[in-house]
């Protein structure tokens, strides 16, 4: 875009950004901006509730206020013929997936970022559809080896759905109109399977198992009928004895979808956390914040879990087309799971392989953002696991998931009686701790957890997350079962 001559003297639309660290819902502090600064309301023209973006009417005295605002970052001239799509790349950096492998990774892995290097991610596609290699975003990866398709029982058919699931995947690098879009771990390979049945979808999982995968998306679901079937259970079976991350939707519609009832796979629901265009728009301005998006599937029945386990963006999810031009018209759950794989690939490489797929599972649990989802619709669920009714555990953070890595403590084991630990952290400090278990086949009783003599019990799934503030410098933990099923223990301490 045109940069803003400052010795112009006049009115003109605008758009300027300004950089908050750790923001996500920007309704309000761009309200404050513009009230600061001094321009009035009938001079606002957009103010974005997902991003530091607005469109205004200014002149040269509110240009010169601007520029001296401590917040001010950059500012161009609006093309009201020609509309910037909202906020390009803002995915990537709402999920931490930019902090992990985009501009910003020199925060990991010595500047190196995690892309994935060395990790083997599956995606399987249903209705017998596959990719468009094509696609600029795919464009010579199946060559490179970089994408490997497994042999299939019926000629599939090319379609946009998975070319944009793949692409959020390991989509390369590729600069249009001065953005960068590529996938969040761009450097792994990735293992493609297209099925038509239950029976080549567990074919197709067990042949990727065997050629060393380690996560497994499936954007895809059946039966919302809030009944744990036999889909599920096969899921959980396959998960247990072959320890890798299956990573599925919630459905699109009502209630859970197979297999995202599956007990020990991570269900994905989708989030509204951007706008299709950075446009002038009509009054009054959309000011609410991230609200769950109505197209995700939840439970809606006595199942002994809660799902989703957590949400990502699922809407106008970018990609880059066999005509180079980006695509954004991609909406959906299933747009959703791939960038939560993507996430665990990065994992899988910052532990080189150490820990079981619990592990993995509970970085991403502990890590997800549930502060910035509205409460409409999304009550607490009574208990101490911290988990909302249809957005789980919150918004997907990669790279804070990555940040506890670095400092947390790990226990893995069997529920085989009682295991204790001993906890050494400075008084006032905040304990955080992740409990993930396998579920096995039929009922068992729930694990008992107990922190500092209070008891904790798992809510309504295997997961359960505690956040206490610590009055002593030692605090005792353990763990209480004898379902023989395995665990992983995740201790992170905050310094406040």
């Amino acid at each position: 875009m045109k940069k803003i001559n400052s010795d112009y003297v006049g009115e003109f639309f605008l758009q300027y950004l300004w950089l908050k660290k750790g923001e996500l819902c920007f309704f309000e502090e761009n309200t404050k901006f513009l009230d600061r600064v001094g321009v009035p309301d009938y001079r606002r023209f957009y103010v974005s509730a997902f991003s530091p973006t607005v469109i205004a009417l200014i002149d040269r005295e509110d240009m010169e206020r601007i520029r001296k605002d401590p917040l001010f970052l950059d500012m161009s001239e609006y093309d009201t013929d020609n509309p910037k799509k909202n906020e390009d790349d803002l995915i990537l950096t709402q999920i931490g997936a930019d902090s992990i492998s985009g501009s910003n990774s020199p925060l990991f892995n010595m500047g190196e970022g995690f892309s994935g290097e060395g990790v083997k991610v599956g995606v399987i596609s249903a209705e017998n559809l596959i990719f468009s290699s094509m696609a600029k975003s795919l464009e010579g990866l199946m060559e490179g080896g970089r994408i490997v398709v497994l042999p299939s029982l019926f000629p599939p058919k090319t379609d946009r759905h998975p070319t944009v699931v793949v692409s959020e995947i390991v989509g390369r690098k590729i600069e249009v109109d001065n953005t960068n879009y590529f996938g969040v771990v761009r450097d792994a390979t990735l293992y493609f399977a297209s099925t038509k049945s239950a029976k080549g979808l567990y074919d197709a999982i067990e042949k990727m198992l065997s050629l060393g995968v380690k996560v497994i998306n499936y954007s895809a679901g059946v039966n919302p009928d809030g009944v744990y079937g036999n889909l599920d259970r096969q899921i959980d079976s396959l998960i247990r004895e072959n320890d890798f991350l299956f990573v599925t939707v919630s459905g699109n519609t009502g209630t859970l979808t197979s297999p995202g009832k599956a007990k020990n796979a991570i269900s994905v629901g989708n989030l509204v956390t951007k706008s299709s265009m950075t446009k002038v728009a009509q009054l009054p301005w959309e000011t609410k914040c991230v609200e769950f998006q109505s197209c995700s599937g939840f439970n809606q029945s006595p199942l002994r879990l809660h799902k989703p386990d957590l949400v990502a963006p699922g809407e106008y999810i970018p990609f880059v087309d066999e005509n180079g031009e980006v695509d954004f018209q991609n909406f959906g759950t299933s747009f959703a799971s791939p960038l939560v794989a993507g996430i665990a690939a990065s994992l899988y490489q910052a532990t080189r392989g150490e820990y079981s797929y619990l592990t993995i599972k509970a970085l991403i649990l502990m890590s997800a953002n549930g502060e910035v989802i509205s409460s409409a619709n999304n009550p607490y669920v009574e208990g101490n696991s911290y988990i909302r009714e249809r957005s789980g555990y919150g918004l997907l953070q990669g790279d804070e998931a990555l940040k506890i890595l670095e400092t947390a403590t790990i226990y893995e084991g069997r529920l085989d009686g009682e295991r204790s630990y001993s906890l050494t952290n400075e008084m006032g400090d905040t304990l955080i701790i992740m409990f993930v278990f396998e579920l096995p086949d039929g009922e068992s009783d729930a694990p008992l957890v107990v922190l500092d003599g209070e008891n904790f019990s798992p809510n309504a799934q295997n997961t359960l997350l505690i956040k206490k503030r610590s009055t002593t410098s030692n605090s005792s933990l353990s763990v209480v079962s004898n379902s023989g099923m395995r665990f992983s223990l995740v201790v992170y301490k905050v310094n406040r």
